[in-house]
């Protein structure tokens, strides 16, 4: 339909990112990559360059790589898109700070620990002030650090901060979402590389409770 308008409507390129987002949740990556790539050559040749609404359809399609195990691939589109927002916004934001841990994590994935840190560092800060230590963006970015901490060999504040970040889901969070259940098998994960394996049994055994009560 946005195709068909004249002029073409510059939130198409929201709406490509958007479907991107609902191919991923049907499982159809594949298609969800192939959107994204489709969307940005659409609409880099309607729209002026740097438009900041093309940034969702860079943060989208380097999402998917990671997904992908393609962190390398992932980490251009990743760069661009918080880049692209923080030339119009003049700073980081909300925005771009969730892109830019979303690039932490590539940069994790690919082996570039220390980097991924440091994009934390700053990432963090900027969600924690403008949406609150304990919202769904910043407990996502803690979870990050807690793994680049972990492949980076600091052991104990890699399950400190895992721990924390699971007490504060567990107060916030129904029973059936998805991440406290997934937080335990992360915090395991760590658990087991530090030697603890007595609390990686107790949390993966508290995880598959919690998976077998939500579950049909």
């Amino acid at each position: 339909m946005g195709k068909a308008l004249n002029p073409v409507p510059g939130d198409i390129a929201i709406w490509y990112a958007n479907r991107v987002a609902y191919l991923h949740t049907l499982g159809r990556s594949d298609d969800a990559v192939a959107t994204a790539r489709e969307g940005i050559a659409f609409s880099e040749a309607i729209l002026p360059k740097g438009y900041p609404a093309i940034s969702s359809l860079y943060a989208n399609l380097g999402a998917m790589l990671v997904r992908q195990g393609k962190p390398n691939t992932a980490i251009p589109y990743l760069r661009q898109a918080y880049e692209s927002i923080e030339a119009v916004s003049g700073a980081p934001n909300q925005n771009s700070a969730a892109m830019r841990a979303m690039m932490a994590t590539a940069l994790s994935d690919a082996g570039h620990y220390a980097e991924a840190v440091a994009f934390l560092d700053q990432a963090i800060g900027v969600i924690e002030k403008q949406l609150g230590p304990e919202s769904n963006r910043a407990l996502q970015a803690h979870e990050v650090q807690a793994i680049a901490l972990m492949r980076l060999g600091r052991l104990d504040e890699a399950l400190a901060e895992q721990q924390k970040l699971l007490e504060v889901r567990d107060k916030r969070l129904s029973p059936q979402h998805r991440d406290r259940m997934s937080g335990r098998g992360m915090l395991a994960k760590i658990a087991i590389a530090k030697g603890d394996l007595a609390l990686a049994e107790k949390v993966m055994r508290e995880g598959v409770d919690l998976r077998a009560a939500a579950s049909p």
